[in-house]
C-alpha cells in the first residue's frame, strides 16, 4: 500500500499497513493548508484522490487548491476510483474508511 502526498512543492511516499496509511494521512492533514492525497489500496484495488482543504484555509489557496485538484483528476482519469472531498477531521476519517473499506 501507498500514500503519495502532493502539495505544490514536495512529494512524500510513505508504505505500510492500512492502519499506517490512516493514520499518516491523519498526521500530514494540517488545519490551514490545502492538501491533495492519493491513495492506493491493494486490498480492493482502488485508487482514491482525497482533497483536503479546511474551511479555517485562506481563500486564495483554497482556490489554487481546487485548480491545482481538477487538473490532478484529469491526470487520473481512467485510473482513479473516487474522488473525496475533506474539509474536517471527520470527513477525513469517515472518507478513509469507507475507501479502505474499513468501519468506523
Amino acid at each position: 500500500e501507498s500514500i503519495i502526498e502532493v502539495t505544490s512543492h514536495k512529494m512524500k511516499s510513505e508504505f505500510g499497513s492500512v492502519a499506517e496509511i490512516k493514520k499518516d494521512i491523519t498526521d500530514m492533514c494540517g488545519i490551514e493548508e490545502c492538501y491533495y492525497v492519493i491513495v492506493d489500496s491493494p486490498d480492493n484495488k482502488k485508487i482514491g484522490l482525497f482533497s483536503w482543504a479546511p474551511d479555517t484555509a485562506p481563500v486564495r489557496q483554497k482556490m489554487v487548491h481546487s485548480s491545482s485538484v481538477d487538473t490532478l483528476k484529469k491526470k487520473l482519469d481512467g485510473i482513479m476510483d473516487k474522488q473525496y472531498q475533506c474539509s474536517d477531521m471527520d470527513d477525513l476519517e469517515t472518507h478513509l474508511n469507507t475507501h479502505l473499506g474499513l468501519k468506523d
